[in-house]
């Protein structure tokens, strides 16, 4: 995906993320929910 600004701007969100967490971490934990249609 060379040059693809869609690419890019994910990889951009991701890394704020990751800067966020980094910043954070002992504050906040993340969790991951499974969910089923009844």
């Amino acid at each position: 995906h060379n040059n693809s600004e869609e690419a890019i701007a994910i990889i951009q969100a991701e890394q704020r993320e990751i800067d966020l967490y980094r910043r954070f971490k002992a504050y906040c934990s993340y969790g991951v929910y499974i969910a089923t249609k009844i």
